[in-house]
């Protein structure tokens, strides 16, 4: 299991809050990575679909998926695709790339991709697994 959820984004509409990623973490809940990848995979298709900071979870929640079903290559091009982006979850990003990296005992790339993680200024509890990571 990845352990990192992906932020909640609220919009209002007819005056009632709705969450666009509601879906995604339904599928999250019940491991249904199958379906978040055809799901993001649309959404991201879609024209009217250009807020980077939408666009940022949209990849980042590929990506996860994608690290869940061990799929290394499509995970990194959907985290790559966050970074593109220029978000504040480049440093979540950083850290599954790292991730991957080690996976596949690239273990120098682990590194530089955690030590990213570090120069971002992540959260506190990021920041620890990635110093974890690197000790």
């Amino acid at each position: 299991v990845v352990g990192f959820m992906i932020p909640v984004v609220l919009f209002a509409q007819n005056g009632q809050a709705v969450d666009p990623f509601l879906k995604i973490r339904q599928w999250q809940m019940a491991q249904n990575f199958q379906e978040i990848l055809k799901a993001t995979e649309k959404k991201l298709a879609d024209p009217k679909m250009t807020d980077p900071g939408e666009k940022s979870l949209l990849f980042m929640s590929r990506g996860l998926a994608a690290l869940e079903l061990r799929d290394f290559t499509e995970a990194e091009k959907a985290f790559h695709e966050a970074l593109s982006l220029k978000t504040s979850l480049d440093e979540y990003a950083y850290f599954y790339l790292g991730k991957i990296a080690h996976e596949q005992n690239k273990f120098s790339d682990a590194r530089n991709n955690w030590e990213k993680v570090l120069e971002a200024s992540p959260n506190l509890k990021l920041e620890a697994e990635a110093r974890f990571r690197l000790a």
